[in-house]
């Protein structure tokens, strides 16, 4: 069935709403583009695909900004990449410059609304993956890109009603992840406060030798394995790509999900990490899940103290792989760390405890919200 007649829409041109403009990366013989602030410049890789928005992690220099003024593209110009990730998304927040994979659409506000535009171009991404190909150098051409047929309301009124009530949703969820970092700073703080600086509850600043530098009196210098059960995952007989009654559980990967599996290792507090391959990334669960044969799992009565001690960790540091990054049980289990007086563990369990299941909560928000948002995309704009 044809959208714009089910629905009384018109069908017109990417192209014909907006002007499209394919990023390009600065020259490497020209490092005076770069700046340490300035124009950001966006990739796919600064693209998450639960944000709206991104944070990219390289900017222009005022040269950078003149040299490529011409692609410098505006606040709320929608960021498609269409070279290898394609359909990740993003608003510009600001005036920014993309690189090469990324074709950004200036929405004619007097012809459509952009973020009517850029919930549709959300909802249409798989027949734009389909126009791409499946190839790892799978790719939609500016032309491709501005000849593709969108459906759209004649109304912009009407446009800007449908994008309102999405729109609503995503802000919602933004302020929760955005509350989520706020409470994650709240312990990290707490943690280098207790355990860095050594100002925790009745500290008496009596302080000893030991071979990590000067501790608290009482305190002790000990191994990760101490206080943590560290095993590692394991290799499922069965895999989905998608999740279904038959393949429910989630099979974690050194830095995502994989895919499904049928049965799951742990229903408890975990922590997931890398064990080959990526490194660096703490994926924490409490739900039933069944971690891959290149993850290392850990846990421990005090989790938070964990969580905490595994984000100061140079995992680099322990990389023992010489052609594939590889971390051993044996070398997290001896990873040196302070041991604590148990009651001043309790004592920033009960802190950070309250702190984590807010984030919890709000994790379980955004679900909800971000499930409700995709059905009415499917609503607004399925047949």
């Amino acid at each position: 069935m044809n959208l714009a007649a089910a629905k009384n829409w018109r069908t017109v041109k990417l192209g014909d709403v907006g002007r499209v403009i394919t990023g390009k990366t600065p020259s490497k013989d020209n490092p005076e583009d770069w700046g340490s602030v300035g124009v950001p410049f966006i990739t796919p890789t600064d693209i998450a695909d639960s944000s709206m928005f991104c944070k990219p992690q390289r900017h222009l220099s005022p040269a950078g900004a003149e040299r490529f003024k011409n692609l410098i593209v505006p606040n709320r110009a929608i960021c498609y990449t269409c070279i290898a990730s394609v359909g990740k998304m993003c608003l510009a927040s600001e005036p920014s410059l993309t690189n090469q994979q990324i074709n950004s659409v200036i929405v004619d506000e007097t012809k459509a609304d952009h973020l009517f535009v850029f919930y549709l171009l959300r909802f249409l991404t798989p027949e734009l993956m389909a126009i791409a190909g499946g190839t790892t150098t799978s790719i939609i051409n500016k032309g491709q890109f501005e000849n593709f047929e969108i459906s759209i309301p004649e109304s912009i009124d009407e446009q800007r009603e449908i994008a309102g009530v999405l729109g609503c949703l995503d802000d919602k969820i933004e302020l929760l992840r955005k509350e989520n970092k706020t409470l994650e700073s709240i312990a990290q703080t707490l943690f280098k406060e207790w355990f860095v600086d050594f100002r925790f509850p009745n500290a008496t600043g009596r302080m000893i030798d030991s071979e990590l530098g000067r501790i608290p009196e009482g305190w002790l210098v000990g191994k990760l394995g101490e206080v943590a059960e560290i095993t590692s995952g394991k290799r499922p007989s069965e895999i989905s790509e998608k999740q279904n009654i038959d393949f429910q559980y989630p099979l974690l990967g050194a830095s995502s999900v994989m895919g499904y599996v049928n049965d799951f290792l742990f229903d408890q507090e975990v922590f997931v990490i890398g064990r080959v391959g990526t490194h660096g990334l703490i994926q924490r669960f409490s739900e039933k899940i069944w971690p891959s044969d290149n993850t290392l799992v850990l846990y421990s009565k005090y989790p938070e103290y964990l969580y905490q001690i595994l984000r100061t960790i140079n995992f680099e540091l322990l990389n023992k792989g010489a052609v594939q990054p590889l971390i051993t049980q044996g070398d997290m289990k001896a990873f040196e760390i302070f041991l604590p007086k148990e009651e001043v563990l309790f004592g920033f369990e009960n802190i950070a405890e309250a702190l984590s299941l807010k984030i919890k909560n709000n994790n379980s928000e955004i679900k909800t919200l971000s499930r409700l948002r995709d059905e009415l995309l499917n609503k607004i704009f399925g047949v």
